[in-house]
């Protein structure tokens, strides 16, 4: 089956070890089938990356706004 997705946010943040020094605020999951290759499951994970990397993207899933992140996880499944 395709990939199980879903993401959260920490209004406080995650001490994250991040390079810019900033908690992490946002939290992805995705858990890939076994049969499906590390490559496959990396690119989906870039996938989304990008996506997020996007302020007004990134602002609407820090708001919790859940139509922002249907739309994230349409778009990455078309990549």
């Amino acid at each position: 089956g395709p990939p199980e997705v879903g993401w959260g946010r920490a209004a406080g943040g995650l001490a994250w070890d991040a390079p810019d020094g900033e908690p992490g605020r946002l939290v992805l999951r995705v858990l890939s089938p076994a049969g499906l290759s590390a490559e496959s499951h990396l690119e989906r994970v870039a996938a989304f990356a990008q996506l997020v990397r996007q302020q007004r993207t990134r602002q609407r899933l820090l708001e919790g706004d859940e139509a922002a992140a249907r739309a994230v996880f349409a778009a990455s499944d078309a990549r």
